[in-house]
């Protein structure tokens, strides 16, 4: 008689989940957390370089473990996120740029008998805006994060940037006892075509992020035109490009009991695109329009990051 056949195997490569697990990586170690249903994985380096300013981020536990080692060994993530590249970083405080242009300062520089506290580069001019705020100077580790938002769509890094913006927000309205419901932020608008070209308003994605972490209502309240890239411009046709290329929408009209509207946008440069905007802003505001208070309503400017100056002869 012939023995009777095995029974076919199911599952057919049974795993032991009590057993150790095959290394995902060179110099990784895929740990094995729970044996239940809720598998959590991790991925821990062996040997950390001490000398790596981009230290890592706590460990995480439940989905979002899974979601991390999903991104890192299936996917293949290709830059890091925010929290692992800040570890070492820390947002611009009072003191470390002039709160009226937004240009870093020295110490002792700031005239702080104004208010606001004025730099020798700007105590002469009158900017279209009151207050400047940012979070940063325009280089390196910032530089870098504002780049990968504009150019490559990486959303990832818009919401905590925007986040640190919007906490910065919510310290000056606090300073200065404006309440976050009578402000509104205005995210910098751009043309329908350069969004279909580059497939992001990046600086809608901040302004929505700065808006949760404030809690000030968010409000598009300009259209631009199409122009050509500032980017692509020398500075001495930046002015030119952008005059005329904002227009105020109907929404202005409708801003009553608003003390405060603040200009959001990614980076400053020269000013030249800031400026414009803050102008067009402000003559859209009905005549004789006030805040709650009686006051006249005040225009803020708001940034990621900030160009430093460039000396003429660096310049040519």
């Amino acid at each position: 008689m012939p023995p009777k056949p095995t029974p076919f195997p199911w599952p057919p490569n049974p795993t032991d989940l009590a057993a150790p697990a095959e290394k995902l990586s060179p110099g990784a170690i895929h740990l094995l957390t729970d044996a239940g249903d809720d598998l959590e994985t991790d991925v821990s380096l062996d040997e950390p370089d001490p000398t790596d300013s981009e230290q890592q981020s706590p460990p995480r536990r439940g989905v979002a473990r899974f979601i991390d080692v999903f991104e890192t060994q299936l996917l293949g993530r290709t830059a890091q996120p925010w929290s692992l590249r800040a570890a070492n970083w820390k947002r611009d405080e009072i003191g470390d740029y002039c709160p009226r242009c937004g240009i870093t300062c020295r110490p002792f520089e700031l005239d702080t008998l104004t208010d606001p506290a004025t730099c020798p580069r700007c105590r002469d001019k009158r900017p279209a805006w009151g207050r400047f705020i940012r979070i940063g100077a325009y280089e390196g580790l910032l530089a870098r994060a504002i780049r990968e938002l504009k150019f490559t769509r990486f959303r990832a890094l818009g919401e905590p940037l925007g986040a640190e913006l919007g906490h910065a927000i919510a310290e000056e309205l606090e300073a200065r006892d404006i309440r976050p419901h009578t402000a509104r932020i205005v995210p910098m608008p751009m043309s329908p075509w350069r969004r279909l070209a580059r497939g992001i308003d990046h600086a809608l994605v901040l302004a929505r992020s700065a808006s949760r972490a404030s809690h000030v209502p968010l409000a598009r309240l300009l259209v631009r035109r199409h122009r050509p890239s500032q980017i692509t411009l020398p500075v001495s046709e930046r002015r030119g490009n952008v005059a005329g290329a904002f227009t105020c929408r109907s929404a202005v009209s409708k801003c009553t009991g608003i003390s405060l509207l603040i200009l959001l946008d990614d980076v400053r440069t020269t000013g030249a695109t800031m400026t414009e905007a803050c102008r067009t802003l402000r003559q859209g505001l009905p005549q004789g329009h006030t805040g709650p208070n009686g006051s006249k309503t005040e225009i803020w400017a708001a940034t990621v990051g900030v160009a430093p100056l460039v000396r003429r002869e660096e310049r040519a």
